[in-house]
């Protein structure tokens, strides 16, 4: 059956912004048909050119805006619609924070299907920029960030929501590359050294470690940009150079060999101090992850009796604090590097009533409960994708009286909320964080209770 679009490719049109998507662009409709438009917000009136047609949908680019949002602000950084990675930056920030609780509370109602949910409002920064603790910068032709969905590099002089260091080292490699000749990587031939460089800060100890991504073992005049990261950067503690041969968009090989300093810097989350190695997890917003804690343990509300499973712990910087106020704390991560590091970690804090076991989290939670071991209160920090069905159905055999669900991604959110709740859970709360300010992405705590 022929499908009638009501839009022509190249054509101009002039649209009103009904409605915004997932990742912050306009929506607008010709006969109900909708078109996506970049940079856009509810209620602007938009001169529009058709860029590209689909049978449900269409994307158009702005030409002209004929009536502008009170929420719309001018974007500080000048390569913004180039590199795309702070997609929000043109959204006033108290708009960033109800444009996410409103992403949040769609999910639940179109995914989970949660008529009555109540979304409290995001939790947002005092200074919403300059936050991230970790950034990976790619290497090729220049130095800078990739466009959005594309692996074209934008050259960044100044990022405004990383570290200000993070400015200066970008400039270190430049002049260093420049200097030396030193040959950066090309995706399509495989050949060249330098592929990225990634620059972890820890926010609370000021120590900074550099990881140089190669693709040989052999980083040519290492000792002389050594001597100049030492001498420019008073803080750097660590120098990595990271072997990665293989043909992949992974950033990080499997060799990592110290040039300089400290084989790890610390970090630490109120009195609770963490150690990071190269390829250690850890939330890229220190500020806003002490936030994280502090709402996970509330929604918690642990008593010195109660025990719990902490599902995909990663180094443990939930399990920590919950230990404070359980009887005891089971942390459950596949990935062994985080283990060894989370037991390190509550070793280093002389916190005793927790232990960390490695292995697949619903077979691990599953073995508890086979050895008699039941939780009175689970918490579930999964990836992206959400949680594995593994893990969803040993709730069904624990059923703890209380969960808490830490999540990035609020559709899988939705979706793994909607499983549980057949279990007879009600969900209590769901409260925002705005854990990557000027990006789409969101933090969300949510509480279920049995």
């Amino acid at each position: 059956m022929k499908i009638n679009i009501p839009v022509k490719k190249n054509n101009i049109y002039k649209l009103e912004i009904l409605s915004e998507g997932y990742e912050g662009e306009g929506v607008a409709k010709v006969d109900s048909y909708p078109i996506f438009i970049s940079n856009c917000l509810i209620g602007e009136e938009v001169e529009t050119l058709i860029v590209k047609i689909k049978k449900g949908f269409s994307y158009g680019k702005i030409l002209k805006i004929l009536k502008r949002s009170p929420n719309r602000v001018e974007p500080i950084c000048p390569v913004f619609k180039d590199c795309g990675g702070c997609s929000l930056m043109f959204m006033s920030y108290e708009h960033q924070l109800e444009f996410k609780r409103r992403q949040v509370e769609n999910s639940l109602k179109k995914i989970g299907k949660f008529q009555d949910i109540n979304v409290l409002n995001t939790i947002g920064m005092a200074n919403p920029l300059r936050y991230r603790n970790k950034i990976q910068v790619p290497i090729r032709e220049t130095i800078g960030f990739f466009s959005k969905r594309s692996h074209k590099i934008v050259e960044v002089n100044n990022c405004f929501i990383q570290c200000e260091e993070g400015d200066k080292i970008i400039e270190i490699f430049k002049n260093w590359i420049d200097k030396y000749g030193i040959s950066c990587y090309n995706e399509t031939t495989h050949s060249g050294d330098i592929r990225h460089i990634v620059i972890r800060k820890s926010y609370n100890t000021n120590e900074i470690m550099i990881i140089i991504i190669s693709n040989s073992k052999n980083l040519q005049y290492k000792d002389e940009l050594i001597d100049l990261m030492s001498k420019k950067i008073s803080n750097v503690k660590s120098i990595y150079l990271n072997v990665n041969l293989d043909k992949t968009n992974v950033v990080l090989g499997k060799e990592n060999i110290l040039l300089y300093g400290e084989r790890r810097i610390k970090e630490k989350l109120f009195d609770i101090a963490f150690n990071i190695s190269p390829e250690t997890f850890f939330q890229v917003n220190t500020i806003q992850a002490e936030v994280l804690c502090d709402k996970v343990l509330e929604f918690a509300n642990l008593s010195e009796d109660e025990i719990v499973f902490d599902a995909y712990c990663g180094v443990g910087s939930i399990s920590l604090f919950l230990a404070k106020k359980a009887k005891y704390v089971y942390g459950i991560e596949i990935v062994k590097k985080s283990v060894d590091d989370a037991t390190e970690n509550a070793k280093e804090n002389n916190i005793i009533n927790v232990e960390f076991l490695v292995g697949d989290c619903g077979d691990k939670i599953n073995e508890l409960i086979d050895n008699g071991i039941y939780c009175d209160c689970m918490v579930l920090d999964p990836p992206r994708k959400g949680c594995e069905e593994g893990v969803i159905r040993s709730i069904s055999r624990n059923k703890p009286k209380k969960i808490v669900y830490v999540s990035c991604d609020h559709s899988t959110l939705a979706r793994d909320l909607e499983k549980i709740c057949k279990f007879g859970y009600n969900i209590g709360k769901v409260q925002p964080i705005d854990m990557f300010p000027m990006t789409h992405h969101v933090e969300v705590v949510a509480s279920l209770i049995l």
